[in-house]
């Protein structure tokens, strides 16, 4: 994924991109202004309802690691729990049974991103705690819109388009 950074390099705008963490190192790199993730796969729409309750309270990269850790799995359970209490269109029971479920793969994936690459050790969203620190900011102002469906049904890339639009907001990366 690095070798993209040099054509997005601080180009800002709008980030539209499918799939799971790739998107935060291209949004990290490219200091997107919002950023919407879509994805038909419910489990990938779940991690990113998972991850932004546990970016939001991890002040750094380890910290982020820090939460997947055996240790901390009901503390980071009832993160999840919390931040979703008032939200009822999302089942908070699914969100913490995919991050109990999938936690020991996660930390372990999240553990490797950690480590820099050689050709480029300044990439990454967990690698560089600046680029960590851009997508906390962009959780914390609500800018990073996970997006669960059909990228060409009506609450995909249309309402994505949409909403760009009407902010203002020009798309400069489309990650399929």
């Amino acid at each position: 994924r690095y070798i993209w950074a040099d054509y997005f390099n601080n180009i800002g705008g709008g980030y539209a991109g499918v799939g799971s963490d790739q998107n935060y190192d291209f949004i990290s790199v490219a200091k997107s202004q919002w950023a919407w993730l879509y994805d038909y796969d419910p489990n990938v729409y779940r991690l990113h309802q998972i991850l932004k309750p546990m970016i939001l309270q991890a002040e750094s990269p380890e910290a982020f690691l820090e939460l997947f850790e055996g240790k901390n799995i009901k503390s980071t359970s009832a993160l999840i729990n919390d931040y979703y209490k008032d939200k009822p269109s999302l089942d908070q029971k699914k969100l913490v049974r995919f991050f109990t479920g999938y936690r020991k793969k996660l930390s372990g994936h999240y553990n490797r991103s950690k480590k820099p690459i050689k050709a480029m050790p300044s990439f990454g969203w967990l690698t560089n705690p600046e680029h960590y620190a851009y997508i906390r900011t962009m959780h914390q102002q609500d800018r990073i819109i996970a997006v669960a469906g059909d990228m060409l049904a009506n609450n995909g890339l249309r309402s994505i388009g949409d909403a760009a639009k009407e902010m203002g907001i020009p798309i400069r990366i489309f990650y399929t």
